[in-house]
C-alpha cells in the first residue's frame, strides 16, 4: 500500500492522534510475520499501524484482550491496541480489506543473535514469567489440554509423512539443510517417533493451560542495553502450557543444559515458581517445538516455496531447526 493510503487509514481511526501530515514507513521488513506492520511518525510520536485478516477478528480480540490485560507501565510493556475515535471498546478500523489497529511504537531494541548475553537471556525470563502471571485466568473458548494439542500436532505429521508430502525434498538441494543429517521426510520419521517415546513417559494433562504468547522468540524482546524493556508480535497468542512459551524463549537461544537455560530457568522460577511436572515437560517441549517448527519451515520454503518479506530471516530460521533436529537424533549438524 501507498503511505498516503496509510496516513488515511490511521487519521480515519485516530484523528486525536494522526493527521494527514503524520508520515509513514514500513515496518515489516524485518519480520517474519506476513502481516501488513508501518510505522507512523505524528509529530515526533511514534505508533505501529497493522493490518489483520478479516477472518483473524477473533484472534486480534483475543490478542488485544490480553494486552490490556498484562500491560503494566513500569514492568511489563507491551503494545496496548488504541481505542478508535468511535469509542467504545472497539480498536479496529475497516480499511483497504483489512483490519487495523494502532498500538505504541515501544522504546527498546532487539538484540543481534551475536550479540545475546546471558543478561539478556534473564532478563527475558523474568518478562516471560510476568506475563504468565498477569495473563492467568483470561478466559477462552478453545481450553485443550496440552497432551490432545500436541498429539493431534504429531499425528497431523505423521499422516503428511504417509502420504508423501515431503518426498520431494532434497536435502542437497535445501542450502540450509545439514549435510550430514538424512533426507528431510526420513529425519522427520525418525525425530517424530522419539518425540512420541517422550510423550508417553510424562502426564501432559496436568499441566496447567492458559493463554500464552505463542511466539517468545528472543528477537521479539526489546532491549535497552542488557535489559528486557518491551515485547512484541503477539500474532499467534492462544491457549497452551506456558512451559511451551518458556521452552520456545530458551530454544531459540540455545540447546538444552546449557548454562544459559540455567539461568534462565532460575529467572523464571523466582518469578513464577515451576512444579516437577513443568521443569520435567521443558525437555520434551523443546524436542517436539523442533520437529513440528521445522516441518512447517520444510513444508514452506521447499513444497510451497514460499517467499517472505525477509528471506534471509527466514532461511535462517529453518536452519535453526534443522540444526536443533540433528542434536536431537545425535547426528553432526555441519551444514
Amino acid at each position: 500500500m501507498h503511505r498516503s493510503s496509510i496516513i488515511q487509514i490511521a487519521a480515519h481511526g485516530w484523528p486525536e492522534l494522526v493527521t494527514e501530515c503524520a508520515t509513514a514507513k514500513p515496518a515489516s521488513e524485518e519480520r517474519l510475520s506476513a502481516a501488513p506492520l508501518w510505522q507512523i511518525d505524528a509529530s515526533g510520536r511514534l505508533y505501529a499501524l497493522r493490518g489483520w485478516r478479516p477472518e483473524q477478528y477473533t484472534q486480534a480480540e483475543r490478542v488485544s484482550s490480553l494486552l490490556h490485560r498484562v500491560y503494566q507501565p513500569e514492568s511489563l510493556v507491551v503494545p496496548v491496541p488504541i481505542g478508535v475515535v468511535a469509542g467504545g471498546n472497539e480498536y479496529l478500523v475497516h480499511a483497504a480489506g483489512l483490519l487495523w489497529e494502532l498500538t505504541p511504537w515501544l522504546p527498546g531494541c532487539p538484540c543481534d543473535a551475536t550479540d545475546i548475553t546471558s543478561q539478556h537471556v534473564e532478563s527475558a525470563c523474568d518478562k516471560l514469567a510476568l506475563l504468565h502471571m498477569r495473563a492467568k485466568g483470561l478466559p477462552s473458548s478453545e481450553w485443550r489440554n496440552s497432551t490432545s494439542l500436541y498429539l493431534a500436532r504429531v499425528a497431523e505429521l505423521e499422516r503428511q509423512l504417509a502420504d508423501g508430502n515431503f518426498e520431494h525434498c532434497d536435502g542437497s538441494n535445501l542450502i540450509w539443510w545439514p549435510f550430514h543429517l538424512p533426507r528431510p521426510a526420513e529425519a522427520l520419521g525418525r525425530a517424530v517417533r522419539q518425540v512420541r517415546g517422550q510423550y508417553a513417559l510424562l502426564d501432559f494433562n496436568k499441566l496447567p493451560v492458559q493463554l500464552v504468547w505463542g511466539d517468545a522468540w528472543i528477537s521479539n524482546f526489546l532491549f535497552d542495553q542488557q535489559r528486557a524493556v518491551g515485547l512484541v508480535d503477539f500474532v499467534t497468542v492462544r491457549p497452551d502450557t506456558p512451559m511451551a512459551d518458556l521452552a520456545r524463549l530458551l530454544g531459540s537461544v540455545s540447546g538444552p543444559n546449557n548454562h544459559w537455560w540455567r539461568i534462565g530457568l532460575a529467572a523464571y522460577d523466582s518469578q513464577r515458581r515451576l512444579d516437577d511436572l513443568e521443569w520435567q515437560a521443558l525437555g520434551a517441549l523443546y524436542d517436539i517445538g523442533t520437529v513440528l517448527s521445522l516441518a512447517n519451515w520444510l513444508r514452506w520454503l521447499a513444497v510451497e516455496r514460499r517467499t517472505f518479506t525477509n528471506q534471509a530471516a527466514a532461511v535462517s530460521r529453518a536452519a535453526h531447526f534443522a540444526r536443533r533436529l540433528a542434536a536431537l537424533l545425535e547426528l553432526p549438524a555441519t551444514m
